[in-house]
């Protein structure tokens, strides 16, 4: 299975996409709690221990899938990421 890891904006943590839909989040460096409470959308706390999307609590390295989970999947379009192609790799 392909895989590619990146940096999640500025935050200290990064997002490792599998070729087959998944997630996960890896942890970067350690680093005091984030929390990420926007006037409209889903509210994030970010920790050391782990990532609370909404009523969610997500473990650094758990795999998911993202699409069946409405509260993280709002979250990361939130992120205005750009998603990578797998194509080439």
């Amino acid at each position: 299975m392909q895989t590619v890891k990146i940096q999640l904006n500025r935050l200290p943590i990064g997002l490792e996409l599998f070729s087959n839909g998944c997630i996960a989040f890896h942890r970067i460096a350690d680093f005091t709690t984030i929390i990420d409470n926007p006037e409209e959308g889903v509210s994030a706390i970010i920790s050391n221990d782990d990532i609370k999307i909404g009523a969610i609590a997500i473990k650094y390295g758990e795999v998911c899938v993202y699409k069946n989970m409405p509260e993280l999947l709002e979250w990361l379009q939130a992120q205005k990421m750009i998603m990578p192609n797998f194509k080439g790799i």
